[in-house]
């Protein structure tokens, strides 16, 4: 009976002893009081941007006003009052420059805008095949419809396809500062590869489109 006691009397001090140790908070993995902490602050992540500046005569569209598209100038057209025959041509001159919110290096492509970029007035008209189409940049000892066309120039209608244009040094990576001019000119050839009949009296407008990336 007395060792029986002896060991009721010890279990009691173990679970007060424990019940100690849990008020005081003292974990069995350590006794210390003290923590340290380092931060890392300031982390972020910070976009870019892409702008070009369009130029036509006086007329100066900034792509960063309107998004995602600014309708700009008009390159070419005949005069009001006056007419076009076989054998004339119009010519015209679109200038590209990458203003200093433009952050990013970029490549700019010149192509057809929208699913209908051409479009004959009346529709019977075949004016936009019979027209030729020479786009030439402004590097230094470019060739004639070296971007479009060649020196004869191409069906106004078969250009589709946008193309690479490079800055007026030559480089097809365009960063701020960089500029070229872009001279269109449209001929109506003499000979006539369309039907002349239903292209008398009639219009061809085009829509074309100056794409930037990054």
């Amino acid at each position: 009976m007395q060792r029986q006691h002896g060991r009721g009397k010890l279990r009691l001090a173990l679970v007060l002893g424990a019940s100690t140790v849990a008020a005081l908070g003292i974990g069995y993995g350590g006794f210390s009081a003290w923590q340290v902490t380092t931060e890392n602050d300031g982390n972020a992540f910070t976009t870019g941007a892409v702008h070009h500046i369009n130029t036509v005569g006086a007329t100066v569209c900034d792509d960063s006003s309107v998004l995602p598209a600014t309708v700009c100038g008009v390159i070419y057209s005949t005069a009001s009052g006056a007419y076009q025959k076989p054998g004339d041509s119009l010519t015209g001159t679109v200038t590209i420059n990458i203003p200093a919110s433009s952050t990013l290096s970029s490549t700019m492509t010149l192509g057809p805008a929208a699913a209908t970029p051409y479009t004959n007035n009346p529709v019977t008209s075949t004016l936009c095949g019979s027209l030729l189409l020479q786009v030439t940049d402004g590097e230094g000892g470019a060739t004639a419809g070296n971007v479009y066309g060649g020196a004869a120039g191409a069906s106004l209608s078969a250009f589709t396809t946008p193309v690479s244009i490079k800055t007026s040094g030559g480089s097809a990576t365009w960063v701020i500062g960089n500029s070229d001019a872009f001279t269109f000119k449209v001929t109506y050839p003499n000979v006539v590869t369309g039907n002349p009949a239903v292209e008398m009296g009639s219009t061809c407008t085009a829509k074309f489109l100056f794409t930037q990336s990054s």
